[in-house]
């Protein structure tokens, strides 16, 4: 698992995470985004390229270089979360 958290695997995390850290990290994630290291690599690279596409005169926005975030169509609920994880 990421960085140890609840235990090595997944197995290990489900039986090892409490609810009150389930709730802190659905609260960091909320904050700051998912723990998924590519969509900051993403935003990184979108960032570049509608620089660079504005010093060329164009008029682009960020989200048109991100396509993978522009796929999330509904916000995880609580309940689907806890389902999810039994």
């Amino acid at each position: 698992m990421l960085h140890g958290i609840g235990g090595r695997t997944v197995e290990e995390a489900k039986r090892n995470l409490t609810l009150n850290e389930f709730y802190a990290w659905q609260q960091y994630m909320q904050r700051y985004g998912p723990l998924n290291v590519n969509r900051e690599l993403e935003r990184g690279f979108a960032m570049l390229a509608m620089v660079f596409n504005r010093s060329m005169g164009g008029d682009s926005e960020m989200k048109n270089y991100m396509p993978y975030s522009q796929k999330r169509k509904k916000k995880l609920s609580l309940k689907d979360a806890m389902e999810s994880w039994k």
